[in-house]
Order: structure tokens, then sequence, then C-alpha cells
């Protein structure tokens, strides 16, 4: 009991907090990035101008082209709109009022590939005999046909828009009466007993006043003969005619222009003869005789891919389905970024990042790794299965995870299926007689070592010289093989290339898909399989796997695992447990450190089998969620005590103040529960927190964690 009342008043230091902030594992997916641009899908964006059969054009700059695009001269195509077409012509046609065209004495509208729809031109001149008179009234516009030939009908043999020519006049008419026709012209005197000779063009596109005729059908009775579709005001012989037609979406033959990849320009060449085969690709494809001629201008439209090297430095962020289309475009595999993109982030459904390449050699590749390091970015899903790439990223990832450095990542590469491989190839072979035989069934190679220990050539590898495979029989010695005698050479030779390869059996490819992950064994590299996949039911390489696993990576909490986890996106796995290796096969695989993605049958969903690192001797290093929650931890435990650095000198308070800072970590982390998963420390123990002896300006602490693991076993006993 206090003597008497008092207020009690402690001065009292605050305890420090710690700075506490969860690390985030980013992923990205690294790639080539392709702009892509299609007839179909961007008409109007890919209109290259105007091009003339006669003179050519240049496309000094592609249409919907991006800055600093490379264009690539695969898939490359040039198409023709509004292309016409002259399908058959004649001069001696002629018409009946009933709608029929008989051509020229040697016409055959079937050969020339006549169809319905075609345009029917006519040009058909009508002279008066002499015995006509046509008075022409001064100073007037009017001629006055008179004396007409029997059954001559004005009317109907003469129409507005006709060329009519009187004397030295010319002009058009521009009305008709039953005895006389208005013109164009004025006439100064008087002129009687003249003939009148009149022009008539029918079916000619986009001219005034003039009906269209259109073929209707082949005549069923005479090759020669077509039917229209509207009958004939007059019928007339003599009649020249032409029928056309206009062609959309033709192909240009990749001979008659040239690509300049430096400028992205393309030079169109004028056609060498104005028939249809000398400039269009497929001439069979628009049922045309490769006789038929090109007249007038089209309308150009390119059709190509490029490299996009908008992201290859400064990546693009992924925040949601729109931030793809917006940034990256198409995303099919036309554009394995845009791609890779989707399948990341829905199987993800964080923010990632995508990377594109300023060249798709190696060199682009190391670029992109300078990219992933500025970025500091963890799960790297690399769109390749080339081994020199993988083994790049693989470099720069152990490279990171030094304590100076304590940047930690992951790369995930992809196997391709290894159907033979090449015990022996160079250029330096011979073949050589057989003195017992007088065969030629000898082949040497001074430089090679057939029965080298580590791929030695087995009878029945086969031997290829130009394109010819020979069976091998026996391995003669190091540097002498021998074919069998049905393969015998033709003639002794020298200077040969050649090369030796065998077929691998399943067991043997399973072998070797598993060698080639245990060669890159770490913890900081994951190698899939399959080879291949189906996405929207295409057909696509397994590289887009990688991106599966990174989008798990970096969307699920650092203790998830991924072991039988389900793959968006991703519609089916090809060459994996359920269509080509035996489960058996598949152990091989994955005991050589391969992540197998697999499927129960092949309309379910494709899901991870195991989640597997290439270094598959511990658990810590085996399981890619203990690699990244042990990473996660201490790159968390680092952000920890790093605002420590240069702020405190080291004193005991400084000691007291990690201690209490690394004690608050431990319990944040081990109260950072998730359902199933629990926290991603279960424990931790601050075992040393001193002042180096070996440097008075360093402070070594010894974290001891426990840390989760998945659950890969159960075992159930049954006792009886």
């Amino acid at each position: 009991m206090a003597i008497k009342p008092l207020v009690l008043v402690f001065q009292e230091l605050r305890q420090p907090s710690a700075n506490i902030i969860s690390p985030t594992l980013t992923g990205c997916v690294i790639g080539p990035h392709y702009h892509v641009r299609t007839y179909d899908e961007h008409h109007d964006e890919t209109f290259a101008g105007k091009y003339d059969v006669a003179v050519g054009v240049t496309i000094s700059a592609l249409p919907g082209s991006v800055p600093g695009m490379k264009l690539k001269a695969t898939g490359f195509k040039l198409y023709m709109d509004n292309v016409r077409v002259v399908v058959d012509s004649g001069v001696s046609g002629v018409v009946t009022i009933g709608g029929e065209l008989t051509g020229d004495t040697a016409a055959n509208f079937s050969t020339t590939k006549v169809k319905a729809g075609d345009t029917l031109k006519l040009t058909h001149s009508k002279t008066l005999t002499a015995a006509a008179s046509v008075v022409v009234a001064t100073n007037a516009s009017r001629i006055n046909l008179t004396a007409l030939p029997v059954g001559f009908l004005v009317v109907n043999e003469f129409a507005v828009g006709d060329t009519f020519t009187v004397g030295l006049v010319t002009g058009k008419i521009t009305a008709v009466n039953a005895a006389y026709v208005d013109v164009d012209q004025t006439f100064v005197s008087n002129v009687s007993l003249q003939n009148i000779t009149v022009v008539r063009v029918r079916l000619v596109r986009d001219v005034a006043n003039l009906q269209t005729y259109a073929v209707k059908s082949l005549s069923t009775t005479s090759v020669k003969k077509l039917q229209l579709t509207t009958n004939f005001p007059f019928a007339a012989t003599g009649v020249t005619y032409e029928v056309s037609r206009r062609l959309t979406k033709a192909e240009v033959s990749s001979n008659k222009y040239t690509l300049n990849l430096t400028n992205n320009s393309v030079v169109v060449a004028a056609a060498a003869t104005t028939t249809v085969d000398s400039l269009l690709r497929n001439v069979v494809e628009y049922d045309l005789d490769t006789a038929a001629l090109l007249e007038d201008q089209a309308l150009l439209y390119t059709e190509y891919t490029a490299l996009d090297v908008s992201y290859a430095h400064i990546p693009a962020s992924i925040a949601s389905a729109a931030d793809i289309t917006a940034q990256l475009g198409l995303a099919d595999v036309r554009n394995p970024l845009g791609l890779g993109a989707t399948i990341m982030y829905g199987n993800s459904l964080a923010t990632i990042k995508a990377i594109g390449l300023e060249s798709e050699d190696l060199i682009g590749w190391l670029k992109a790794v300078d990219a992933v390091n500025r970025g500091g970015f963890y799960a790297q899903a690399l769109l390749t299965q080339d081994a020199a790439v993988i083994g790049a990223f693989k470099a720069n990832n152990v490279a990171n995870e030094v304590p100076e450095k304590a940047q930690y990542g992951m790369c995930i590469g992809n196997h391709a299926l290894p159907l033979t491989v090449e015990p022996a190839s160079s250029d330096v072979g011979e073949v050589v007689q057989d003195p017992s035989t007088l065969l030629y069934t000898f082949f040497d190679d001074a430089t090679a070592d057939f029965d080298d220990t580590a791929m030695p050539v087995l009878p029945g590898d086969k031997l290829t010289v130009a394109s010819v495979v020979h069976i091998v029989d026996q391995v003669v010695n190091a540097n002498r093989l021998k074919v069998v005698v049905a393969d015998a050479f033709v003639s002794a030779a020298t200077g040969v290339t050649y090369t030796v390869t065998r077929d691998l059996t399943k067991d043997q490819q399973a072998a070797s898909v598993a060698a080639t992950s245990t060669a890159l064994k770490n913890k900081r590299v994951v190698m899939t399989w399959p080879n291949a996949c189906e996405i929207a039911g295409e057909e696509a390489p397994g590289y887009y796997l990688n991106c599966v696993v990174a989008g798990m990576i970096c969307g699920l909490p650092s203790q998830a695992g991924i072991t039988n986890k389900g793959a968006a996106v991703i519609s089916k796995v090809k060459n994996t447990n359920w269509d080509y290796f035996t489960e058996t096969q598949i152990d091989v695989i994955a005991a050589g450190g391969t992540l197998v993605f697999a499927q129960e049958d092949p309309n379910s969903l494709p899901f991870v089998r195991h989640q597997l690192t290439t270094d598959v001797a511990l658990i810590e290093t085996a399981e890619v969620s203990v690699v990244k929650n042990n990473d996660f931890l201490s790159l968390f435990f680092k952000g920890i005590v790093k605002p420590y650095l240069g702020e405190w000198n080291i004193t005991s308070d400084l000691i007291g103040a990690l201690s209490i800072a690394l004690s608050q970590g431990i319990a944040f982390q081990k109260g950072n529960k998730v359902a199933k998963l629990g926290a991603p420390l279960i424990d931790a123990t601050i075992e040393t927190l001193k002042i180096s002896e070996i440097s008075p300006d360093r402070v070594e602490i010894y974290l001891s964690t426990t840390q989760p693991k998945p659950l890969n076993t159960i075992g159930l006993h049954m006792i009886l």
C-alpha cells in the first residue's frame, strides 16, 4: 500500500520493431516476342498500296510495323486484292437476245476455266450500210436517221453512252429516239448520206449507265457457248468479248519479290509477262488456266512475322489478361512470349514479367540474362530446349546465390525428344574395297574412334553418305567399319562426308533424357518433360510447360508444393505416361532429376507428377518447394537485418536490437499459416549472434531453422 497517493513515472526504452516485409518471388517468362500481322486478322493494317503488273512497286516501310522490329524471312507473304484476270477473250463472238454468247471458232470455255460469276465485257461495232441516210442539222447536236435497213430499230441498236463516228466527227450518244439520236457534239454544217458507225461497250466495271452482264454457266451443249444471267437487248455477230474475274487474297510467288531484312523493305518486281502464272503462287488454287492474263492495278497486302525487341531490355509487366494483349499481342504459338505469358499468368494470377529477345541466338539469350539480373526475377521460364541457353541461365543462378549477392533464382528448361544419337561424323571418310569379296564394303576414317567406350559405333547403326543409308555390319577396328553386303558402295572414294547414327529404343530415350537432367544437377535448374503439349487443340513445344511451373512457383505460398497440381491452359501433354512411355520409363526420366507432367487419360487435366529439381540427392535440394521456401526465408531475414547496415555501430545495443528483430521475424513467419500447408517456418533458434572474431566490423548470425517438407509418402500398415 502506498504511504500516500502519488504518480509513478517510469522512463523506459522502446523495444525496436523489426522491418517485417515478406519478399516477393517474382516470375518471368523469357523468349522470342513476335510481332505478327496477317491478311485475315489485320487486313486494314497490312495494306501496302497499289501494284501495277507493268511497273512493280517498292514497299519501303511495312504497314503495321513497330519500331526496331526485325523482319523474318519465314512466314512472309504478299497478297493481292482486286486482281483483274482476263480468263478468256475473242474477236468474233455471236450474241443472241436470249442471253447466250458463242465464242470464236477455237474457243473452249471449259479449258480456259470460265465459271459462273465471271464478268463479260462486250465491244460491238454497228455500221449502217451505205444506203442509210444521215442528216445533220446545222449548229445542232442531233443526227436524223433515215432510209434505215429493214428491221433496223434504232432503240434496239443504239444506246446512251455508245460511241458514234460520222465522217470525221466522233462523240457519245446522249439520247435515243426511233428516228434520231442526240449527241454530245455540235455540227456546223449539214452532212447527208454519210454512214454512221456506233461502237457499243457493255459490262465495263464502274462505267456509269452501262448494264453489267455476268456468266451464269457454261452451256451444256457446247464448250464454245456461255449462258448469261440476263438477256441481251440485241443480237449481233462479230462481237469482241472478254471474260474476266476479280481475285481476292491472291498470293504472290516468292520469286517475284525481294526482302531486305536490314531495313524491313520489300521490292515487288513487275510481271515478266502478263500471264497469271508469272506472278501468282498457285494458279490451280484460284481455278485458273495458266495462260490467263493479268491487267490493271491490284491492292497489295503484306503478311509477316518480325522479332519485336520492345521488351528485350525492360520487361513487360503483366497483371491481367488484358495486359498480355495490349503489350505482347497475339497469344498463340505464332508468338511464343505472348502464349508463354498467358500460360504463366493463368497458373499464377500474380503479377509476372515477360522478357523478349534482342536476337534469337545465344547472344540474345545472354542479354536476357542481364534483364533477369536487373529485375531480380526468381522463377525463370525459358521458352527453349537449347542446352546452351539452359546452361547459361544455370551458371547465372549459381553465380548469384553466393553470400555476397544472395540473389536467388530458379530457371526452368525443357527436354527435346532424343530419337537418335550420333556416335561418329566427319568429312574425311574413305570407301575401300574388301579384297576378299572385291565389294566396296569397308569404310575408313583415320581420325575416327569407332570403338570409343563412351559412345562406340555398333552393328546395325546407320552410316549415311550423300543421303544414302548403309547399315553397319561390323566394327573392324577404331578406324574401319564394314557395311552389310546389300548396302555395299559402288566404288572407292576419298574425302567422304558421313554421319553414323543410331535409332534409340524407348528405354534408351528415357535414359538419355534422364542423363541430360543429371548432367545439369543443381537445385537452381528444373528440367520439364514431355517435349510437346497441346494448347487449345494445337500442338506446341513442351517448353510452354516451363511457364506452368514458373507460374505455380511465383503464385503459390513459398511453402506450397506443386506435386499433383493441375496445369491451367495446357489441354494435353504428349510423349509421356499415357501415350508413349511406360511408367517404368517415366520413373527413369524422373529419377535423373526431371519434373514430369503426366495425364491419367487423354481428356484429363495434365498435372505435375513430382516437383523435382535436377539435384535429387537430398530432399533439401530435390523438392522445388523446399528450395523455394528456403530462398524465401533467406531473403526475408536478410530484409530484417539489412536496415541496420551503416546506421548502427557494433555495440551491445546492436546485438540486442538484432536479437529482438530476428525474434520478431521468427514469430511472424511461424504464425504465417496457410490451410493444409502450415507456416513457412516451423521453428527457428538464434544459435549465434556475436561480433566476428576475424573482422571487427562484422556480426555473425547463425539461425537454425526447421522448415516444412512436402508429404511424398504415406506408409499404411494393415495389421490383421
